[in-house]
């Protein structure tokens, strides 16, 4: 009996200090508004700072006209395609020769530089040996030949292995390529403005039926 009057004590003073059922419906609605704000809200997203991009240059547009090979045991060798008049064009040779028969590199050792075995484009239907030249450089001379007297080569003789380029049909010249420092990969660029003939390389040596190695040579015009 007394268990049972205090179950109903605690029963009234529960009653008494519960909210009102208004206040709790409006409780409930706020926290489920609340909660369903926080699940829809979309997250704030800090911005990627935009990359900034350089424009890279455009380079100049290259149109390959010709090309073809001067054995150097020839007086000349000529283009196909015309120079046209006050056009700008880039002319690239490569390869390496020698002024002198492969016997001359053997019989008498080096007198100036460092030879190669042999040329980049051999010439055909000959025999080929070292070479000490390309297109604009000598870098290696054998202890005989009209550069080296005594043992010691001459100075105006060691700077360039005269390869001549014509553009006008008829005058040869020793022209400077764009970059005159000795290339190890022996090709050289060089700009020429056309005269109205085709492209003529020849060599300033006498004779010619003692030397061998090709010069390659490419013509592209400018755009």
């Amino acid at each position: 009996m007394k268990n049972f009057l205090l179950l109903v004590l605690s029963f009234v003073v529960l009653t008494a200090c519960a909210p009102a059922p208004d206040v709790v419906a409006s409780q409930t609605a706020n926290a489920n508004t609340a909660i369903a704000a926080n699940w829809t809200r979309t997250p704030t997203v800090t911005p990627l700072p935009t990359a900034t991009r350089t424009p890279v240059p455009t380079p100049p547009e290259i149109t390959v006209l010709d090309a073809f090979f001067y054995n150097t045991v020839d007086s000349a060798a000529t283009s196909k395609v015309v120079l046209q008049q006050g056009e700008k064009y880039s002319v690239i040779l490569s390869g390496t020769f020698s002024n002198w028969g492969p016997t001359q590199w053997t019989t008498s050792g080096m007198c100036w530089g460092i030879s190669e075995p042999r040329p980049m484009f051999p010439s055909l239907n000959k025999g080929n040996g070292q070479v000490g030249a390309d297109p604009y450089h000598f870098f290696g001379h054998p202890n005989q030949g009209g550069g080296c007297v005594n043992g010691q080569l001459v100075n105006e003789f060691a700077e360039k292995s005269e390869i001549m380029l014509s553009v006008d049909g008829q005058n040869y010249a020793i022209l400077d390529p764009i970059i005159k420092e000795f290339r190890e990969d022996h090709t050289y660029s060089y700009t020429v403005t056309g005269q109205g003939h085709p492209l003529s390389v020849k060599l300033d040596d006498t004779p010619l039926d003692d030397n061998y190695g090709q010069i390659f040579v490419i013509i592209a015009q400018i755009n």
